[in-house]
């Protein structure tokens, strides 16, 4: 985030649940059971910032949903904290859109599926279609 620009504040941790049970999914080196969210903030004019502290603690115990899908306790604290403030979500997905929030993400939109892996060789200008090799 520094390299954006950004202050880190702080994180939350969301705890991911499924029937009342801590869930566990695949990692690479650990499983997982949790992500973590990094809160900041950018402030490019000489205006001060709105910030409340201490709005919640920095644990979301929730169940898990759709994929990718983000609790919308999150986006609640985040509010909070900084309630006039401009908002954007990194790696956002559509079933995470919120108002008055910019979302960005290279798996946004309806047609997502249909230009997900199309990449064009440099030279040819042909669609290459199989990337687990190296062009």
């Amino acid at each position: 985030m520094n390299k954006w620009g950004y202050e880190v504040v702080d994180h939350i941790t969301w705890i991911k649940t499924k029937n009342m049970k801590i869930n566990v999914t695949h990692g690479y080196y650990f499983l997982h059971s949790s992500e973590t969210c990094l809160v900041g903030y950018k402030n490019n004019s000489n205006h001060p910032l709105e910030f409340i502290s201490k709005v919640n603690n920095d644990l979301i115990f929730q169940e898990v949903t759709a994929k990718s899908q983000k609790p919308a306790q999150l986006y609640s604290i985040i509010d909070l904290l900084m309630p006039a403030s401009k908002k954007i979500e990194l790696f956002a997905r559509n079933h995470n859109l919120r108002e008055g929030w910019l979302s960005l993400g290279n798996q946004l939109g309806d047609s997502y599926n249909k230009w997900n892996s199309v990449v064009q060789c440099d030279l040819c200008h042909h669609n290459i279609t199989h990337l687990n090799k190296r062009y």
